[in-house]
């Protein structure tokens, strides 16, 4: 799990859930195999499955599947959201990249 703020909500607290190996690979393969038409629905299944926010001490998925909720105002904040997929995208990314241990 990675806890993470953002610029434009330096107030909120973001986490991803924990991912496996193969979570990652397929997201990763997903982000970058998918053409505009995709785009959406990729990004929504990833704020769906892996991203939460904490609202006061209770914290939330994101977006739930087959339901716009986005806790915080979060659906007309796309600067907030381009903040929180970029954390995604680097979490993802540091599965493939060699430990210098």
């Amino acid at each position: 799990m990675k806890e993470f703020t953002i610029e434009s909500m330096p107030k909120t607290t973001f986490r991803i859930k924990k991912m496996n190996g193969i979570e990652a690979l397929a997201s990763r393969q997903i982000l970058i195999k998918a053409s505009e038409n995709d785009l959406q629905s990729a990004y929504n299944m990833m704020l769906e499955k892996y991203i939460e926010v904490q609202v006061d001490k209770d914290v939330w998925q994101i977006c739930k599947q087959g339901n716009n909720f986005y806790p915080v105002g979060l659906e007309d904040n796309v600067d907030a959201l381009v903040e929180i997929m970029n954390e995604f995208v680097k979490y993802v990314q540091s599965f493939f990249v060699k430990s210098n241990a």
